[in-house]
């Protein structure tokens, strides 16, 4: 578990299996899933077959099939591989990546985003489909 008590963020990183490296500070996780609270609530989870995390560096690597789920906008992203300085915030994306909302779905060549700030942008070719909400929704 990090916390950084200025963005009132805490992380818990769980995991299947798991090696520390103490001399370089590098945590190879293995089925990792990384959930990201605000006072008690969760505002992100990162998903991935593999992760890298460089201590030193305050960056975590994500690769395998990533998947990025925000509760709160009803967010979900995949993408082959993802870099997070989580000290920053910023999140680059690299590889075909698919974004689903509540009422959009879009497909781009990668992305970049801050999740200080959530905010995400999609890089490249982008392509967007918007769903008009039928009566009763």
């Amino acid at each position: 578990m990090a916390e950084i008590p200025e963005r009132a963020e805490r992380w818990v990183l769980l995991f299947s299996v798991s090696h520390f490296d103490p001399d370089t500070k590098v945590a190879t996780i293995r089925n990792g899933r990384c959930q990201v609270t605000r006072k008690d609530r969760v505002v992100a989870e990162f998903q991935a077959p593999v992760m890298t995390v460089r201590f030193a560096e305050r960056t975590m690597e994500m690769s395998g099939g990533v998947l990025v789920f925000a509760p709160l906008p009803h967010l979900k992203v995949t993408l082959p591989s993802l870099r997070w300085h989580w000290e920053t915030g910023r999140l680059v994306g690299r590889g075909k990546v698919r974004v689903e909302g509540e009422r959009v779905v879009a497909i781009a060549d990668g992305l970049e985003g801050d999740t200080t700030l959530q905010q995400l942008s999609l890089k490249g070719r982008v392509a967007v489909d918007w769903f008009t909400p039928t009566s009763g929704q």
